[in-house]
């Protein structure tokens, strides 16, 4: 029964703390079979510890709601202007800019970067420094469906080695200047993937060293336009239509529509927007 099978488990704070986190509404971030792990010692709802690590900023916002009013609905504040970042710890003394949000056009996942702190609750990671971490918003309920196909993990912390199908070592996980890794994407080795494995349009370097704070680059990258179709077939008769999205990084403009077609909009800003395609004859 459930008893028996408890009874080879040690109990400890960190074990306590991961099955009382549920009953807030949290949910399992490891994988039940295969050998990838996604998230690793970084969240208490993936490995436990003896004593109970922090969450990563995220869990805490979209299952706990502990980061106050000033993440609301919009959830970890985006950055996307290149310049230098500065983050406090998270489980430090305040909320304020303990992690930021990227998301380059063209999908809907988004990367989180965040100061992990060998102190307090977080006394016993492996290591210290910057995590970054990609988000696949479309997934909620954690890692533990993970099936590589028709469920793929809602967070996944980037590490040395770590692919689709190659797990790395996620104990070597943080970027500062004390492990040696400053700079993650552009020119870097290391390089942001989606969950199907393409590579992501952001990069930054110059990871300082771990003090009361972290900071970091985020570099400028190649502006890109993405369409989410690259043809279109419309029915031959008048008032058909189609659609597709244009994400861009910066203002967009169409040209050349012959006149037996409509296009609206025919221009837009930075960002994601739905074009309609309708015939006129």
């Amino acid at each position: 029964n459930g008893f028996d099978l408890m009874l080879n488990i040690p109990i400890n704070t960190g074990v306590l703390c991961h099955e009382m986190s549920h009953s807030l509404g949290t949910y399992d971030l490891y994988h039940v079979s295969g050998s990838l792990n996604p998230v690793g010692v970084w969240d208490l709802m993936s490995d436990n510890q003896e004593t109970a690590q922090q969450m990563t900023v995220y869990t805490k916002w979209r299952y706990c709601k502990w980061l106050g009013e000033e993440y609301g609905d919009a959830g970890i504040p985006e950055i996307s202007k290149p310049g230098t970042y500065t983050l406090n710890p998270v489980g430090g003394t305040t909320s304020e800019n303990i992690a930021y949000k990227v998301k380059p056009v063209g999908s809907d996942e988004y990367f989180v970067l965040e100061y992990r702190k060998k102190e307090g609750f977080d006394s016993n990671l492996p290591g210290e420094g910057l995590l970054i971490y990609r988000i696949n918003p479309k997934v909620s309920g954690g890692n533990v469906g993970y099936n590589g196909t028709t469920r793929l993990d809602e967070q996944y912390i980037f590490r040395p080695g770590g692919t689709t199908t190659q797990d790395g070592d996620i104990s070597k996980a943080v970027f500062s200047q004390e492990s040696g890794r400053t700079a993650f994407g552009g020119l870097a080795t290391g390089k942001p993937f989606y969950s199907d494995g393409s590579v992501a349009n952001f990069a930054i370097a110059n990871v300082s060293a771990c003090g009361e704070t972290i900071s970091f680059d985020l570099l400028e990258t190649t502006k890109q336009l993405i369409l989410s179709e690259e043809t279109l077939t419309l029915k031959g008769a008048a008032n058909s239509g189609a659609s597709l999205t244009v994400a861009c990084d910066e203002a967009w403009t169409i040209s050349g529509v012959p006149a037996w077609l409509t296009v609206s909009p025919m221009s837009g800003e930075a960002g994601t927007t739905t074009v309609t395609l309708t015939t006129t004859s």
